[in-house]
């Protein structure tokens, strides 16, 4: 049977990193935003937005999160930070949380703390040394179980296992989450995001 459909072969050799970048990210969506704490050693909480974070394992429970160089080779402080302590906590964010995960991802000082600039509360984690911020929605305490390397820039797959979990009262029933109460967002291409309020059931 003949295919209805047409299509457009796109060959990312023809990209520069930037390009091929920007197509990846608004090809694969939507995907789940982490927004992950981290305490350095002089107790200064770093809070850092991630375009997304990915169930490994169940057994045991592993996440994770790939952390790209910046464009100029250096790590980024969440890399440093977990690689140091071996303790992180990744949050889902929802769509009240918007503008303060676009506020974590400004490039402050280094004196300056993403938390109190975007104006979030933190709560001591119990497994964990790094806080939780209150605002979010699901909480993941996690321990570094490993760190792998993939691609020419070095990016790197960072790998927690969950020691503690926490929601906000009222989502959980049972072993399910209610993504209508939860409403995470979704990162899209660019600036745009998406919401789990809008379910489908075929």
């Amino acid at each position: 049977m003949t295919s209805p459909y047409s299509f457009e072969s796109v060959d990312l050799a023809q990209f520069g990193h930037e390009d091929r970048y920007k197509f990846l990210m608004a090809s694969v969506i939507p995907r789940p935003i982490a927004l992950v704490t981290t305490l350095g050693a002089d107790g200064f909480v770093n809070a850092a937005p991630f375009s997304s974070f990915v169930v490994l394992s169940v057994d045991p429970p592993l996440l994770g999160i790939s952390v790209a160089r910046r464009d100029d080779g250096s790590i980024k402080d969440t890399y440093r930070l977990v690689e140091a302590s071996g303790e992180f906590v990744i949050h889902t964010v929802d769509t009240a949380m918007a503008k303060q995960v676009q506020q974590c991802s400004a490039a402050l000082g280094p004196t300056q703390s993403e938390v109190e600039h975007a104006g979030l509360y933190l709560v001591p984690s119990i497994k964990v040394k790094p806080p939780r911020i209150a605002q979010a929605p699901i909480h993941f305490e996690c321990k570094l179980h490993r760190i792998e390397y993939f691609g020419d820039r070095r990016s790197a797959l960072i790998v927690g296992e969950v020691v503690q979990t926490h929601s906000r009262e009222g989502l959980v029933h049972g072993h399910r989450v209610d993504p209508l109460e939860a409403d995470i967002l979704g990162r899209l291409g660019g600036g745009v995001y998406c919401s789990s309020t809008v379910i489908i059931k075929p």
